[in-house]
């Protein structure tokens, strides 16, 4: 694996930061292919890509892709810690080697004998020194006790407060808008916006009326 993205999104600070969704992007190499074995794989891909509907040049080369939901509890409820789902063809019930994967983890399950298990207890522990693995729990220790990790953290939450007062404010002017029939300044007025901070919002009003 030559590269890792992970996207992440935190929803409704308000709620005290409960629901997480990660995105995984990862990059896969094998290098003992030989130079049949990789032209064979790359026509299988063009056949996909074909199924799909998106052979382009921009297209021919589609990584393979890894969504991961880490869910406090276990949403699939069958007991298991690791859940992996992959699309299937209803009427063969072959699997559809499309390269994409949706994979959920329980978070619920802390089994210290396992892995996965230890790791799952990490994500959810807020004490450093109960963790099992040595990189999570110094990264811990650093955003909570380290003067530069702590002023790091408060920035990170403080730019997050501003985002999602913004985002409120935007819905509230759009719905005011619908509702009453206002112009944007209109509602604007209405909700006391500050004459600063009026042309953001006007602009972003502006771009979801597009």
């Amino acid at each position: 694996m030559t590269e890792q993205e992970i996207l992440q999104q935190m929803d409704d600070l308000q709620a005290k930061l409960d629901e997480i969704r990660a995105g995984i992007v990862a990059f896969p190499v094998d290098t003992s292919m030989s130079e049949i074995e990789k032209e064979k794989r790359h026509q299988e891909d063009l056949q996909r890509l074909r199924g799909l509907r998106l052979i382009d040049d921009d297209f021919s080369n589609l990584p393979e892709t890894f969504v991961i939901f880490i869910t406090e509890n276990d949403v699939i409820g069958m007991g298991k810690p690791i859940y992996s789902i992959e699309r299937r063809i209803d009427d063969t019930d072959e699997l559809f080697d499309d390269d994409e994967h949706i994979i959920y983890v329980n978070g619920a399950d802390k089994d210290a004998s396992t892995e996965l298990g230890k790791l799952m207890h990490d994500f959810f522990c807020i004490d450093p020194d109960d963790m099992h693995y040595r990189e999570l729990a110094d990264k811990v220790r650093y955003f909570k006790e380290d003067e530069k990790g702590v002023a790091a953290m408060c920035k990170v939450m403080e730019d997050m407060r501003i985002e999602n007062t913004k985002q409120v404010m935007e819905k509230n002017i759009l719905s005011i808008m619908k509702n009453l029939k206002l112009t944007v300044e209109q509602a604007m007025d209405a909700l006391s916006v500050p004459q600063a901070q009026r042309e953001m919002y006007a602009g972003l009003v502006g771009k979801k009326l597009q």
